[in-house]
Formats: C-alpha cells, structure tokens, sequence
C-alpha cells in the first residue's frame, strides 16, 4: 500500500471531518499535529490525536443496585467480560473505568435503566491507563479505595417513546 503524501493527509483529515466521519475537535487537533509535523500519516496524526491524560478527579457509573456495595468496599477492579460487555470486551484489561465528565447518558450503563455516578478524587495516584478501546475513557487498574469516592448522584434513561 502506497503511503499518502502530506497533501493527501492533509485533504483526508478535512474529507473525513466534513462527512462527520472524525469529530470536529478531533479533526482539529490532528491538523495541529499535522502543522507540527507533516511527515506524520493519518493514522500516528489520529492516535497521537486520541492520547488523552487522565484528570486527578474522574467518574466511575455503576447500576444504583452497586451502591451498598461500593459504598462499603469502594470500587472494585473488574474483568470487562464478566459483565454487560461479555464477548464485546475481549482484549480489555481489568480494572475500574472512569471517565473525564460523569456519565450523563447511560454510555456505561449497560441493560440499567438507572445509574449511580461516583467521583474518584486523586485518580492520577492509583496505577491507570488510557482504555484502549474507548481512548476517552481511562482504566485505573486496581481497587479504588472507598475514602477516594463520592456518590454524586443518579441518572435514567428517559424513553423517547412510550
């Protein structure tokens, strides 16, 4: 396969973004590499792209039924593919997943219908990494402490149709 030229790079990232394929913010930061340096292919702009560092505070969402639980034995390194995800979660390492924002929309609801939203304060002192298949969203790859987590409240899903 014949690798593209800068110019080719460059009219793809803005072909992708225009047919809403790549993010907005995602294009934008890509071009900003580009500009950094135009040796880089599409996919080294992407990844590079995606990289993101983990905030000190994040959010863990759980189903409500987890909150006794978590409140007594705080957050609880997990295998992805023992839970909702099963066979979709091959490959994921085990751990705790969070996120930068608290989940508003259910992403990590699973088949819940309601959720618990915990923050986990001083995040960037547990061992963690990027979620390799959810590159917004980070692993934290040991039991979180419950004196490091607050219950932040509850979400639903609300159905569109009744």
């Amino acid at each position: 396969m014949t690798r593209l030229t800068a110019d080719e790079t460059l009219r793809h990232i803005h072909y992708k973004a225009s047919s809403h394929e790549l993010r907005e913010d995602l294009a934008e930061r890509m071009l900003e590499l580009f500009n950094e340096d135009p040796s880089l292919d599409y996919a080294a702009l992407r990844t590079a792209a995606l990289k993101r560092e983990m905030p000190d505070v994040v959010y863990h969402a759980s189903a409500l039924r987890n909150q006794p639980s978590i409140a007594c034995f705080g957050l609880l390194a997990s295998d992805p593919r023992r839970g909702h995800a099963g066979v979709y979660a091959l490959g994921q390492p085990r751990g705790v997943y969070a996120s930068a924002k608290p989940d508003e929309i259910g992403f990590w609801s699973g088949s819940a219908t309601s959720w618990g939203v915990w923050s986990i304060t001083g995040a960037l002192s547990l061992p963690h990494r990027q979620d390799p298949l959810n590159p917004e969203h980070f692993v934290i790859e040991c039991d979180v402490p419950n004196h490091m987590i607050e219950f932040r409240g509850s979400r639903e899903i609300r159905h569109l149709f009744r």
